[in-house]
């Protein structure tokens, strides 16, 4: 038992260091291709990562999770699974080769074809790894997962920067991600192999598959249900509107994400393990969910307002020219962006704990019924309809979530509105104090020297003011993450 548990210690901490990794990682990626690729090209990358990612669900079949789940996997079953794998990745692979003419012309976008019939070879290539990266997990093995994931990352990155400084376009996304994959695989089948030493024989006895495949198909179900409802929007802008919105919408979108994820990082894992143990201490349980929401909305508030303050200086000047108009896109999803990840992370993980996962199943189906509707009713408006839409499903989606956690915790909406008072008026603080600067320093043409001084302004007056107005609460914010991030001896 010692032993399990030092090596989920273990685990957990280079897992956090990945998340870390690959969020600054994915970032950086962002800037890469926005200073290559144009707002039509992020379209069709929108599109192309759309059908990748969901052909990769299949072509799991849920088997990673069922071997993790089984409590021993003998060599027959991972020899016949391994070819499993296999199979259905080349034939998933097929589907998408074949049917890649059908998608391009459903999204508008042909140009996409041969894009996507090359990247039918990643489901193929990435395979073999999805078994033995299975066993690595059942085995706690996370640090060698992360380091050949980071690795993989390495190649991805460099990779797709090298092909588009010689022009190769969306081009060098699917080059850069068959190479990542196939440097990924070849080192999860040397590791696994070479270093666990698991055999895989010729061995193909498909009565073995049937326990794996009565658990996986659940998963499979569920898995592609999340993944095909949390990318509606990228579907139904694809389908009704051009390219070129659905790339500003996307690189928005995708930008405000990257910042969600950061901020994230450090608490969604443990979440609902905490208000699990909390769920029969109905006090206890309230006490934490709004003290979380208070240290949330203390970094939620100032980030996402920041963020609107200052796009329309730093999109342009980091991700170039030709994303201006996208920046309203990212001041107007700033402001929801806080009520989301409140939501999202907070609500979510509170419902589940109190075992309402039906309050969670039909309120996102019913929002995002009707986010959908929106979206058609406010097609003719282009971009500016998405805006609206988006902001509108966000709102009342929040609302809604808010609503049942206050039932379940017997809050009340003022009450929490009163736990948000001391970040609300250290952002208004902060406002007031970047607009001053602003219009004093207007006529300055240095773009990086004022946005530079927007954010040190920004960042002295609301950590002064919140120093003021909540110092036990920012001291207390200030331990935690001090022991979240610093070991304890």
């Amino acid at each position: 038992m010692s032993t399990i548990k030092a090596r989920a210690i273990n685990s957990l901490k280079w897992t956090t260091l990945f998340s870390v990794y690959i969020t600054i990682s994915n970032s950086l990626g962002l800037i890469i291709k926005s200073r290559f690729l144009s707002p039509e090209q992020f379209g069709g990358l929108s599109i192309l990562m759309l059908f990748i990612g969901f052909f990769q669900v299949f072509s799991d079949m849920g088997i990673s999770q069922a071997i993790i789940k089984k409590e021993r996997v003998v060599d027959e079953e991972i020899s016949t699974l391994f070819y499993f794998n296999i199979i259905i990745s080349a034939i998933f692979g097929a589907i998408l080769f074949f049917s890649a003419h059908i998608l391009a012309t459903i999204f508008n976008y042909e140009i996409i074809t041969e894009l996507l019939q090359l990247a039918s070879m990643i489901i193929l290539i990435k395979g073999p790894s999805i078994l033995l990266k299975a066993i690595l997990e059942k085995e706690l093995l996370f640090k060698t997962i992360v380091v050949v994931d980071i690795i993989s990352d390495l190649v991805l990155q460099i990779s797709t920067l090298v092909f588009l400084i010689n022009g190769l376009g969306l081009l060098s996304i699917v080059y850069a991600y068959i190479l990542a994959n196939i440097v990924s695989t070849v080192i999860y089948i040397c590791f696994v192999l070479i270093k666990l030493k698991v055999k895989i024989t010729l061995t193909i006895k498909p009565k073995l598959l049937s326990p794996f495949m009565k658990f996986g198909i659940y998963v499979t179900g569920q898995s592609v249900l999340s993944y095909v409802s949390s990318r509606i929007d990228i579907i139904i802008i694809g389908m009704i509107l051009s390219p070129e919105i659905l790339g500003i919408y996307f690189f928005g979108k995708n930008l405000l994400e990257k910042i969600h994820q950061l901020i994230t990082t450090s608490f969604k894992k443990v979440l609902f393990p905490t208000f699990s143990k909390l769920a029969s201490n109905q006090g206890l349980l309230t006490q934490t969910y709004y003290k979380l929401c208070k240290y949330i909305s203390l970094v939620a508030f100032p980030v996402f307002t920041g963020a609107a303050l200052t796009a329309h200086l730093f999109v342009p000047l980091i991700f170039g020219e030709q994303w201006k108009s996208s920046v309203v896109v990212v001041q107007v999803f700033s402001v929801f962006l806080i009520l989301k990840l409140i939501t999202d992370k907070l609500t979510i993980s509170l419902l589940y704990a109190k075992d309402k996962p039906n309050y969670v199943f039909f309120t996102n189906l019913f929002t995002t019924s009707v986010y959908i509707f929106s979206l058609f009713l406010f097609s003719k408006y282009e971009l500016l309809g998405v805006i609206i839409s988006y902001s509108l499903f966000t709102l009342y989606r929040s609302l809604i979530f808010e609503h049942l956690a206050n039932k379940i915790l017997q809050g009340s909406f003022s009450h929490l509105i009163s736990i948000f008072r001391e970040a609300f008026i250290g952002t208004l603080i902060m406002t007031t104090f970047a607009a001053g600067f602003y219009f004093v320093s207007k006529n300055i043409e240095n773009q990086i020297f004022l946005l530079s001084g927007v954010i040190i302004i920004s960042v002295i007056s609301y950590f002064l003011s919140v120093k003021i107005l909540a110092k036990e609460t920012i001291e207390a914010l200030i331990s935690v993450v001090k022991k979240r991030i610093i070991p304890q001896r």
